[in-house]
């Protein structure tokens, strides 16, 4: 489960960093989409024509001899890639470059185009040419701002390609058949010494050959004489056998069973045959008889039981004479076979004597043999080289013949169009998560007590009004209720009434804040004191629309009391003390024991006290006042300083013995970031969004001051 929550936040992250930053993906996405439409407007209009080509097997290929393999077929591999690389070659497209003529056509402030440009140009005309996958088709397209050029070019190509290819294997097949006839005498003259040698050995050895041109009748008298005689002794062998398997096949029947065994026995028994139809159709009678209803002891059926037992004794005397006569052949085939078997291995010791005689001249013989036949096969493949010298050679054929484009094909503008938005909007949200990668500021709570190791005690909104102005509820007061309450609990102490809040520089919101607090508290009933110490950049008196004669500094310097300077404002409960004229020394004047009397008076005079301050980093007053007051908050604008300004911050009140209760989140964006609309949702428990038509935007508010009006919920500090 937490890894799937996890997993959600991540995605949630993703979404607030693009719903942040829409702006600068819309305008990335829109330039990218622009520059894309004019790039196409102002691109040429190319035409494509097509011509298809069947490339067929070159027919032509020579059969190499050699005398280890015999013959072989020279290729291999797909013929369509192969044949497409030399389509694309410079022997196919600079004739075609010549016969168009594209030097001229292509020429340049007047000057032809060097025939290697213009085949450089012609290459990138047809780049998306190719092969037909699984076939032996070739797709030649071709690109040219002309539509007649680039049909024109299409079928030159095609048409080239095939003119050089049956060239290239006319060129083949005259080269290769005098490299056959040059192969064929050579294998003649092998021929004539294998004879030579074959004659040469039958003379040393005696050996009269009546057919020397055949392997077969190379055999010696005694090679005949063995194999007649093995054949013999084979056939002899297997009679024996046979002869055997019937004696003891009849010796295991009975002479009933025999009459159905005759004939897979194979007995050639003229008595036998004949008695066995009878005696079958005999019983095949008494069955029939018996079935139509005759007895056992009716004339017809004892007559047919003595016939069945005449035949039957006559078939056993018959088969022990059969066993008696096949006892007989048996023993005198027996005699037979050793006989011949005797003479066999005489026969076979002659031959081996005689073999080392004709060895010599067998082994030439086959030599001389071997040679013929090869030198036979090489001259039928001169006759037939050349026959195809004579012939039509064909190298393939062209399906689909160019014709000029009616419409331009290049650019594919909706194609481009769609890849260019989908490049600028992946350009957009990288560059907007780059930005936010370099972006140290703060954006999160967690961030800040992180970073800061101090708590969030209240999350403002942007757009907040000045409360002052508003007599009546509204959401925004809602905010500084939250933060007052939060303020509440963190402060153990209710004597620690003295707050000042403080930031790392101008525009944070820190005097916003103050004032906006000091009403919530004010209408809550507590006697408010606003103490605007910001000598320097009054703006106190300017948000309670109030005059700065006298103030601040004029209380310290001892010109007026502090019930003179003291000024009450149109929110019950909460009054003012101004900044006052601006001294030549402000820092000495904060640090002084006046400062310190005139804060332990108001401590016991009033219930709460805010001391508006300058900017901590670069002036020492918000230090002074730091050390001086109870409690010291931060004010941290949502993505204004980088982390290590407001480390800085932190530091600065803590180095003096400031004791820094919490920070505020100020002018966070609820409207784009979705994770702090948990924080704000006490808008929707009033009814609708803030009525703006009933507030006092801040603008307008401060629309008096010498300096800069600020923005909605940040001041000039």
């Amino acid at each position: 489960m937490n890894e799937n929550n996890e997993a959600t936040l991540h995605f949630l992250d993703y979404w607030r960093v693009i719903k942040l930053r829409w702006t600068l993906i819309l305008i990335v996405f829109l330039l990218v989409t622009i520059v894309a439409g004019v790039t196409c407007y102002f691109l040429p209009r190319e035409y494509a024509s097509k011509v298809t080509i069947e490339v067929k097997p070159d027919e032509t290929a020579m059969k190499i001899f050699s005398a280890e393999t015999g013959l072989r077929q020279m290729g291999g591999g797909r013929i369509g890639t192969t044949q497409f690389q030399i389509l694309m070659s410079k022997e196919v497209l600079y004739p075609v470059i010549d016969a168009l003529n594209l030097t001229e056509k292509w020429a340049r402030d007047g000057r032809p185009l060097p025939k290697d440009q213009a085949y450089g140009r012609l290459r990138r005309a047809m780049k998306e040419s190719r092969e037909i996958r699984e076939t032996d088709m070739l797709e030649v397209i071709v690109y040219s701002i002309r539509p007649q050029e680039a049909a024109d070019i299409a079928n030159t190509v095609a048409q080239v390609y095939q003119d050089k290819r049956r060239k290239d294997q006319m060129d083949y097949l005259s080269t290769s058949l005098s490299e056959v006839d040059a192969e064929v005498a050579k294998k003649r003259r092998v021929v004539d010494e294998a004879r030579e040698e074959m004659q040469k050995k039958a003379a040393e050895d005696g050996i009269v050959d009546l057919n020397p041109e055949n392997i077969e009748t190379a055999q010696t008298p005694e090679i005949g004489v063995v194999q007649r005689m093995e054949g013999q002794v084979n056939e002899a062998s297997i009679h024996l056998a046979e002869l055997r398997a019937q004696l003891t096949e009849i010796d295991k029947l009975k002479p009933e069973e025999l009459m159905t065994a005759a004939q897979q026995l194979n007995i050639q028994d003229s008595t036998i045959t004949k008695i066995i139809p009878i005696y079958q159709d005999a019983v095949v009678e008494e069955t029939r008889l018996l079935n139509y209803g005759l007895g056992e002891n009716h004339p017809r059926i004892k007559a047919l039981r003595a016939q069945k037992d005449t035949w039957s004794k006559q078939l056993t005397e018959q088969v022990n004479t059969l066993r008696t006569t096949l006892g007989i052949r048996l023993a005198v085939e027996q005699a037979k076979f050793d006989v011949l078997n005797k003479r066999l291995e005489e026969a076979r010791g002659e031959l081996a004597g005689s073999r080392k005689q004709t060895v010599g001249y067998l082994n030439a013989k086959g030599s001389y043999i071997n040679a013929k036949r090869l030198m036979e096969a090489a001259e039928s493949r001169l006759e037939t080289q050349r026959m195809q010298l004579g012939m039509t050679i064909s190298t393939g054929r062209i399906w689909e013949h160019a014709e000029p484009a009616a419409g331009p094909s290049r650019p594919n503008i909706p194609t481009y169009m769609t890849m260019a938005m989908a490049v600028g909007l992946i350009i957009g949200v990288g560059i907007a998560f780059f930005l936010e990668y370099l972006d140290t500021s703060v954006k999160t709570l967690d961030e800040v007590e992180r970073f800061l190791n101090t708590p969030v005690l209240a999350v403002i909104p942007k757009g907040i009004s000045y409360l002052a102005h508003n007599p009546g509820d509204s959401p925004d007061a809602e905010a500084y209720r939250i933060l007052q309450t939060n303020l509440e609990f963190n402060r153990k102490d209710p004597n620690a009434n003295t707050i000042t809040l403080v930031s790392g520089g101008l525009g944070e919101g820190k005097s916003t804040t103050l004032n906006n607090l000091a009403c919530t508290y004010a209408r809550g009933g507590y006697n408010t004191l606003v103490v605007d110490a910001d000598l320097r950049r009054a703006a106190q008196h300017t948000m309670f629309e109030l005059e700065n004669k006298n103030g601040l500094s004029d209380v310290l310097l001892g010109r007026v009391r502090l019930e003179e300077g003291v000024q009450p404002t149109k929110v019950p409960n909460l009054s003012l003390l101004p900044a006052g004229k601006m001294p030549e020394d402000a820092t000495g004047i904060l640090n002084s024991a006046a400062m310190s009397e005139l804060i332990t008076r108001v401590k016991g005079e009033y219930d709460i006290i805010f001391f508006d301050s300058p900017p901590i980093l670069g002036l020492s007053d918000a230090s002074i006042l730091a050390r001086d007051v109870d409690i010291t908050l931060m004010v941290v604008q949502y993505r204004r300083f980088p982390r290590s300004m407001l480390m800085r911050v932190r530091q600065a009140v803590l180095h003096v013995g400031g004791n820094l209760l919490g920070a505020v989140l100020n002018n966070v964006d609820i409207k784009r970031d979705s994770n702090y609309q948990y924080y704000t949702q006490y808008y929707d428990y009033y009814g609708s969004t803030r009525k703006k038509g009933k507030e006092k935007p801040l603008a307008a508010a401060t629309a008096g001051k010498d300096t800069a009006t600020t923005t909605s919920s940040s001041d000039e500090y």
